[in-house]
């Protein structure tokens, strides 16, 4: 517990960047659609990061100029940003196979993080439909959008963040986590509002983009006042709605 507190009054209770990234691959990508995860047959990354702490095995890929590929420790950035650069001849794949398809490749990466404190945190990987934290799946943003965070709750200790990455050639990224203790929810800026045409709204419906940061509940008694004269806001919002957590299926 001591070094947890000591901890905490250095960086805070939880690691604001990923400093190291465990990267395994390049393995050659298909659509998106029928595509396979290249270390399935090895019982999944978990289980093929295991054996890379335990020992050095090596995976085969047709990318390589000699057919195998390992784990390597990668470093971001002071900014936590990871730049993936696999140590590929594009240009020999290219001249051979003459398509440029050759340069999409996917493979694995896996981050550590430590929590100083038990509570709940939000998590923020743009680019990436999914996340794993401890092996518990996340959602993220696949488009990119960095107002989305998502929750999770951690107990003191330290905590794996595992990601299934697909690029072409390269590709950068940046993961950010934060302590979510004391928000329960957030009203964001609406990415598009509506118009008005002589003093008035046109539509029915104008969208409020609220984020659940509770992992566990839903947030319920959610209901919007319109403040204004009739004659500047002709919208009636008298209905209460319920919201769930943030990257669960409702």
């Amino acid at each position: 517990d001591s070094c947890y507190s000591e901890a905490k009054s250095l960086v805070g209770v939880v690691s604001s960047n990923i400093k190291y990234w465990d990267f395994i691959g390049p393995f050659l990508s298909g659509k998106m659609e029928v595509d396979g995860d290249p270390l399935a047959q090895y019982g999944g990354v978990h289980e093929a990061h295991k054996r890379y702490v335990l020992g050095k095995p090596t995976y085969i890929s047709e990318l390589m100029a000699n057919g195998v590929v390992k784990w390597q420790r990668i470093e971001a950035n002071g900014k936590g940003v990871l730049d993936l650069t696999p140590d590929v001849n594009w240009n020999d794949l290219l001249a051979s196979l003459g398509s440029y398809g050759v340069m999409e490749w996917q493979g694995w990466i896996v981050g550590e993080f430590s929590v100083h404190e038990s509570g709940q945190f939000l998590v923020q990987c743009p680019g990436f439909h999914t996340v794993y934290v401890d092996g518990q799946i996340l959602a993220s943003d696949i488009y990119g959008r960095t107002q989305f965070w998502f929750p999770v709750k951690l107990t003191a200790g330290v905590h794996n963040l595992t990601i299934h990455v697909k690029a072409k050639a390269r590709m950068s990224l940046q993961c950010q986590l934060k302590s979510g203790a004391s928000l329960r929810y957030e009203l964001l800026s609406p990415s598009f509002v509506p118009d008005l045409v002589q003093g008035r709204v046109v539509g029915q419906y104008i969208a409020l983009p609220v984020s659940n940061y509770m992992s566990d509940n839903w947030l319920n008694g959610v209901k919007v006042r319109v403040l204004g004269k009739p004659s500047v806001l002709a919208v009636k919002a008298d209905g209460i709605a319920s919201i769930a957590q943030i990257g669960r299926a409702v």
